[in-house]
C-alpha cells in the first residue's frame, strides 16, 4: 500500500468553531459509506449546530498539502472521564483511502486517549468492513471477547510492548 509522505499529511483537532466543517465531512461520510456506521445522514442532518459544536472537540479532520477540505474525519468518545474512550468514527474520502491517512487517523486518538492520558481505548467495527478490521488489528487493536456485541466487533488497544510481553512469556 502507499503512503502519503507525513510531511503531506495534517491532522488537526477540531475546535467548537470547527461545528460546521465537522457535520459537513460527517454527513459525506454517511451518505458515501452507509453500510460502514450505525448511524445515517437522514438522522444527522437534523441534529442543531450546538451538537456538531459540542462534537467537534473529540475529533480530528485530515488535510493533505496545505488543501483545506478535509479527506478524513476520526471522533472518540469518553465513556468514563480520563479512563475509558471509544473511538466512535473514522472515515477516509474513497480517492484518499490507501495511503495511510486511516493509519494517521486513528494514531491521533491513540495518542490523545492512550499516549497523553494512559486510558483505555475500544472500539466497534462491523464485522464485515474487513478494510477496517485489519487496519485496527495492524495497530494495536485485538477482539476483546469479554464483550458480547452481536453486529459489530468490540476491539480494544493494546500497546505493542504489552503484547510484545505476554507472548514472549508463553
Amino acid at each position: 500500500m502507499p503512503t502519503m509522505p507525513k510531511s503531506l499529511v495534517r491532522v488537526r483537532r477540531l475546535t467548537t468553531g470547527d461545528g460546521p466543517l465537522l457535520r459537513e465531512i460527517r454527513l459525506l461520510a454517511l451518505a458515501t459509506d452507509p453500510p460502514a456506521f450505525s448511524s445515517n445522514a437522514a438522522r444527522e442532518s437534523a441534529y442543531p449546530s450546538s451538537v456538531w459544536a459540542e462534537r467537534a472537540p473529540r475529533s480530528a479532520a485530515a488535510f493533505i498539502d496545505g488543501n483545506p477540505d478535509p479527506v478524513g474525519l476520526v471522533a472518540y468518545l469518553w465513556l468514563e472521564q480520563d479512563k475509558h474512550a471509544r473511538l466512535v468514527s473514522m472515515w477516509v474520502k474513497p480517492e484518499a483511502r490507501r495511503m495511510g491517512l486511516g493509519q494517521e487517523l486513528v494514531g491521533w486518538v491513540v495518542d490523545e486517549v492512550v499516549g497523553k492520558r494512559g486510558a483505555v481505548l475500544d472500539l466497534d467495527v462491523k464485522k464485515e468492513n474487513l478494510g477496517a478490521v485489519s487496519l485496527y488489528a495492524r495497530m494495536g487493536f485485538v477482539v476483546d471477547i469479554r464483550q458480547e456485541v452481536v453486529e459489530d466487533l468490540r476491539m480494544i488497544y493494546q500497546q505493542r510492548n504489552t503484547l510484545m510481553v505476554e507472548s514472549e512469556g508463553k
